[in-house]
């Protein structure tokens, strides 16, 4: 008991201590608060709109377009091989560049190889997803 109260006294101070880092420009509380509160008005929304979405479109539909969004979204990660979160990791603005470009040429390189994959195998990637119903928008 004496343990919870002693947590309870000491829990203005410790908001009021975190409240004061996240006002400190360009200190890491700051920044990731930033980057996390992005990354969850993303996740929210998709939560608020998922029901809506479910309501205009049939099942089928629903149910391809999750199939070619996570297609879309694997080859998104493969594509740069997630060099895009060590932008922040370079000390020079040389190192920094060259990561960009490295990032820049894997895309093109994932885009030409998906684009081929999708005009030369059309039908049997249609076939091997089970998504044959998704026809000309591939």
């Amino acid at each position: 008991m004496l343990f919870l109260l002693a947590v309870y006294n000491r829990l203005p101070q410790s908001v009021r201590a975190n409240v004061e880092r996240l006002r400190q420009r360009g200190s890491f509380a700051q920044n990731f608060a930033i980057a996390f509160s992005g990354t969850a008005a993303v996740a929210v929304l998709g939560i608020l709109v998922t029901p809506i979405m479910s309501r205009i479109y049939p099942p089928a539909s629903y149910g391809l377009f999750a199939v070619f969004n996570s297609l879309v979204n694997n080859v998104n990660l493969l594509s740069t091989m997630a060099f895009t979160a060590a932008f922040v990791l370079p000390r020079q603005h040389k190192r920094f560049l060259a990561l960009v470009q490295l990032c820049l040429l894997l895309t093109v390189a994932a885009f030409v190889a998906t684009s081929l994959a999708v005009v030369l195998l059309h039908g049997s990637l249609l076939r091997w997803l089970q998504a044959e119903e998704m026809g000309k928008w591939w």
